[in-house]
Parts: structure tokens; C-alpha cells; sequence
């Protein structure tokens, strides 16, 4: 299995807008998406 690194985590404003995480959140997001992935 491949695990993608470094990828930009945003949620939904609206229909038409997506605003991103800041790097520190990203990380930590990621972190635990990864974490879940493993088990």
C-alpha cells in the first residue's frame, strides 16, 4: 500500500469555495489519517 505525503487538507466554505488548513493543522490531520491507516 502507498501512502501519499504532504497532501494540502481544505474543507467546504460553500458551494463554490474551499479554504485550507494552516501547515500546523495540516500536519496533525495528516498525522492522524495516517495513524488510521496502520491499524
Amino acid at each position: 500500500m502507498a501512502i501519499a505525503r504532504d497532501i494540502i487538507w481544505a474543507f467546504e466554505k460553500d458551494d463554490k469555495n474551499w479554504e485550507k488548513y494552516v501547515p500546523e493543522l495540516n500536519a496533525l490531520i495528516e498525522d492522524a489519517y495516517t495513524s488510521q491507516l496502520e491499524t
